[in-house]
């Protein structure tokens, strides 16, 4: 962790004599420096290791590192910079060191790199390492740190919410404390609440300030006789640490409390395991907590009493939960024989989606389990992020994260709503377990005319309850709304209803949806088809087959053949285990393989299926199946897209089965081998068939660099008719056929089913082509671009690398000016602006170079990072 201190008035450090009275980079008390304080604890000897973000080659051979570094102090210890690539197994190669008191000014180091980077080396850092001199006047300083002679990449996108592990790998932001490790060496979730006390940084627990007593870490046996343990329980020696609460010289009932850090979701089996020792006759208790903002200290386990001189086992079913921490309290007994220890935290079953929990809704990545109702209402629920078209009224940020990358769903109370129109959004049909649960909701509803939110609970049997109605104008806050109610195994559903009110001022977000304080699973085994209407289960293999299983017949009209994949896998099935496709989404895990998006949206939020060729031996192959397609027109075709990037790509094939076939399998379609970083579409005739079904199989190719995904799969004109197309009549407007109100937001008539031009309609024309930028990261960019036309022009822009841009740091105004904030290097690119009216499309292209390396940590610590083992104490950032 890094600590920051701040302080105007001192402009230096703490310590006297020793220290810089201001920063490099602009040199007075407003700028930032990193330094290390070597006053108490600290003793000779400690050391202090920062390391700088893993670098991308550069040109090697003429690239220098520059920085300013101030060591004034008649006890300045030492201060050492390496460079580190990931076969070192230390800090890696001394390229510079100082260890003697320099000027009162800063002074400047330029270290050639050549001799501490091979030619070999596809990554590198920095690493700075402080070591504290005989006393407290020893503090050493660095500033503006930046490159020349070359030009290094950073790995990880930080603009883009990427953390660096501890190796030249990445992991996002929201993927951290999420109970699954990203990093191959688990730095994503090495502070957040399993820990074994070893590190001195306590795995990122913190102590509650509120509480009587402090957690104190400890070696060896506690102060106070015939209580604590001798040795702690990793190790089983004096050597090895522990947590406890020391109770000499405190007062009955006093507690102590340490958190862990805050934890994203966990699953619904969610367990936490740990080991405890409670010997003495004054033992007080031991509780353990879970805290959020929807359930506020609830306890999941307690001991109370003296449990015997060992260590000893403890579980404490956590559950499903979102944002929220592990609190660790004792409690004093009534004398000093009353230690109290825990050590060896650890989680299982925690990841989400070891099992399902389908009522927890976020918005991150979609709608989850839950469905807009259509037909059911007037106008349907709308996942946004940011503020809301309207004005005055809605969110500017979402309730998960707090800012406005984050997502929500709302209502829009604009026009073409009118008042008492409704929108549903509906969760899927579950069972509970416990006594009584707990439905919860964040609600904003801030607007003059805001109408009202209805949360009901629908049964199996029919029964709907009211579960809470909430109305009118509630603030410019997220609100929770937490509601009771029975738990049942015969399928419950929830239905959250918003009602426009009267005017546009009135639209109405929901975040963070979940059930709590019981156990919830799907109604329905995972091999069956859940029904729409009531709490029913139908085999998949009675999908799709011209016979209503379903009271709603849903099992006829849902899903049957196409599927991209965003909210579920549609009923595909496959192989099991190890070698299974899997629905996911991002980047996968290997590097040089896999697409980064999905094709539906083209973002790294979009689902697709992969097969992945991590943890396979050469030649294993998984099958994913379709639900069978019950009847192909004569110019039916299947469409899906493919993505095979990588130097150990093996095979992707299709087989085709059918009434025809004799329901066996023929192989009608395949690839194989590297094909495209980019996702390829792929077309299979499928005339006149009779129950036909798709299966596709991956094959792992000869290495790791070998994973296969599709997405978007469809099935176009098999069987469905489309209307008369009348003949091509120029001069047209559109496409020939085009329907009445299309043709007329196009600005065109529209007669005798045709759409003609009128006059005056006009091609797009370029006015202000866009600009090449060049600029360094952090930097706003702007894009210009300006076109006439009519009808009016609409305007888009996209990346040539196929990349999206950036939801939260790109945006598109309405005279289709790009602007990007908080640059990064990965932005660079050529841009790609289109603009249309419906006739016809002009595009035009800049570049943007963005360049990468340098820190001068005004702003933070720019992308550097403290170790958490190894060294005894952090670099501060000061000024």
């Amino acid at each position: 962790a890094v600590v920051s201190t701040q302080s105007t008035g001192n402009m230096g450090t703490p310590s006297v004599w020793t220290g810089p009275k201001r920063d490099h980079t602009r040199s007075n008390g407003t700028g930032y420096y990193i330094y290390i304080e070597t006053s108490w604890p600290r003793v000779e000897g400690d050391r202090a290791v920062i390391r700088g973000p893993w670098m991308k080659h550069g040109g090697w051979f003429y690239c220098t590192l520059n920085f300013y570094y101030h060591m004034m102090g008649s006890t300045v210890g030492t201060l050492n910079v390496y460079v580190e690539t990931p076969d070192d197994n230390d800090l890696g190669q001394l390229v510079w060191h100082r260890n003697t008191s320099e000027t009162l000014e800063w002074d400047k180091a330029s270290v050639w790199l050549g001799r501490g980077i091979n030619w070999g080396d596809s990554y590198w850092r920095i690493v700075l390492e402080g070591i504290r001199g005989s006393s407290f006047t020893g503090d050493v300083a660095v500033d503006d740190i930046f490159y020349t002679g070359c030009y290094p990449q950073t790995v990880c996108n930080t603009t883009l919410g990427e953390k660096q592990c501890g190796g030249p790998e990445c992991y996002a932001v929201e993927a951290e404390c999420d109970f699954n490790p990203d990093c191959t060496d688990g730095l994503d979730e090495a502070r957040c609440g399993a820990c074994d006390f070893e590190d001195h940084k306590l795995c990122g627990y913190i102590h509650d300030l509120t509480a009587e007593m402090t957690w104190l870490r400890q070696a060896g046996r506690t102060g106070s006789i015939n209580t604590g343990p001798n040795n702690d329980h990793t190790f089983g020696n004096k050597k090895g640490h522990y947590m406890y609460i020391e109770t000499s010289w405190k007062k009955k009932n006093d507690t102590a409390r340490i958190m862990s850090n805050m934890y994203k979701l966990s699953d619904n089996a969610c367990k936490m395991n740990f080991y405890y020792h409670m010997k003495g006759d004054h033992i007080g208790a031991l509780n353990i907590y879970i805290t959020s903002d929807a359930l506020p200290m609830h306890l999941v386990w307690n001991k109370t009493g003296e449990q015997g001189n060992k260590w000893i086992k403890g579980t404490a079913n956590i559950g499903g939960h979102a944002n929220f921490r592990i609190v660790f309290e004792g409690v004093r007994g009534n004398g000093f024989q009353g230690d109290i220890a825990i050590d060896d935290i650890s989680f299982e079953n925690c990841q989400p989606g070891t099992t399902m929990n389908p009522a927890a809704c976020d918005f991150e990545k979609g709608y989850c389990a839950y469905e807009d109702m259509t037909g059911y209402d007037e106008f349907d629920w709308t996942r946004w992020q940011g503020s809301t078209p309207s004005w005055d009224t809605g969110p500017s940020v979402d309730h998960t994260t707090g800012t406005a990358a984050g997502y929500y769903t709302y209502v829009e109370g604009s026009y073409p709503r009118l008042p008492n129109h409704t929108a549903v959004l509906q969760s899927p049909w579950i069972k509970t377990e416990g006594i009584t649960c707990q439905y919860n909701l964040w609600y904003f509803m801030h607007g003059m005319d805001v109408g009202s939110l209805d949360i009901a609970a629908e049964y199996g049997n029919g029964t709907i309850s009211s579960l809470s109605k909430i109305n009118g104008e509630q603030g410019q806050a997220w609100m929770l709304s937490s509601s009771n109610f029975p738990s049942t195994t015969e399928g419950i559903r929830f239905k959250v209803t918003g009602t426009r009110g009267r005017s546009y001022m009135s639209d109405i977000a929901i975040d963070d949806l979940s059930v709590g304080n019981c156990a919830v699973q799907n109604y329905c085994p995972t091999d069956q088809f859940s029904c729409l209407d009531k709490p029913h289960c139908v085999s998949h293999d009675l999908l799709c087959d011209l016979n209503s299983d379903c009271p709603d017949n849903s099992d006829e009209n849902r899903h049957c053949g196409a599927c991209d994949f965003e909210h579920s896998r549609c009923g595909f099935v496959g192989s099991l285990g190890l070698t299974s496709w899997k629905r996911t989404s991002g980047s996968t895990w290997a590097a040089g393989t896999g697409p980064d998006t999905d094709h539906t949206m083209g973002t790294a939020l979009g689902y697709y299926m992969l097969f992945s060729a991590s943890y396979l031996n050469p030649g294993t192959s998984a099958f994913l199946q379709s639900i069978s397609y019950p009847l192909t027109a004569t110019e039916c075709k299947l469409v899906f897209y493919y993505h095979m990037a990588g130097i150990d790509m093996g095979k992707l094939k299709v087989d085709v089965r059918s009434q025809q076939s004799g329901d066996m399998y023929e192989e009608v379609w395949s690839v194989e081998g590297h094909q495209s970083s980019k996702w390829q579409r792929a077309e299979i005739p499928l005339p006149s068939l009779v129950n036909v079904q798709a299966r596709w199989t991956g094959v792992r190719g000869p290495g790791v660099k070998g994973d296969i995904a599709i997405d978007d799969v469809s099935y176009e004109n098999c069987g469905v008719k489309t209307c008369d197309v009348p003949p091509a009549v120029q001069p047209s407007c559109g496409t020939p056929g085009i329907g009445q109100q299309a043709c007329e937001k196009l600005g065109c008539c529209y007669r005798d089913k045709i759409c003609y031009q009128k006059l005056g309609v006009a091609d797009p024309t370029i006015v202000i082509p866009p600009t090449p930028y060049t600029g360094d990261e952090s930097d706003t960019v702007t894009l210009n671009y300006k076109a006439t036309s009519n009808p009016n022009p609409r305007y888009s822009w996209s990346r040539a690398s196929g990349k999206p841009l950036h939801p939260g740091r790109a945006s598109v105004k309405a005279d289709g000016t790009l602007v990007i904030i908080d640059s990064s290097y990965y932005d660079s690119d050529t841009y790609i602006c289109s603009v249309t009216n419906g006739l016809k499309t002009v595009n035009a292209s800049a570049k943007v170079e963005i360049h990468a390396g340098g820190a001068n940590f005004d702003l933070n610590m720019c992308k550097w990072q403290n170790v958490q083992k190894g060294d005894k104490w952090d670099w501060e950032s000061h000024h």
